[in-house]
């Protein structure tokens, strides 16, 4: 979490793309680490970004049943 919020202090993007197009935002949902997560939205995070499948972060949390992670997704605006 420190890294996290050094590279946002330092303005690093927190809607980076990785080749595959996803974001930091995407792999938090994806490991399950709901502190990332939350410090990501709260700094500006973009919930809706697509992967170039088409896998939003809120998919990655429902494909790992993390239940807490999807709600404060869905709250911050994920829309599928």
């Amino acid at each position: 979490m420190r890294v996290c919020e050094f590279l946002i202090q330092e303005k690093a993007s927190v809607n980076a793309r990785s080749e595959n197009g996803s974001s930091p935002l995407m792999m938090a949902a994806r490991e399950g680490h709901a502190g990332v997560l939350r410090l990501l939205l709260n700094s500006g995070a973009d919930p809706n970004l697509e992967t170039d499948t088409g896998r939003t972060a809120l998919q990655w949390a429902q494909a790992t049943e993390n239940a807490e992670i999807a709600e404060l997704l869905k709250a911050a605006g994920a829309r599928r």
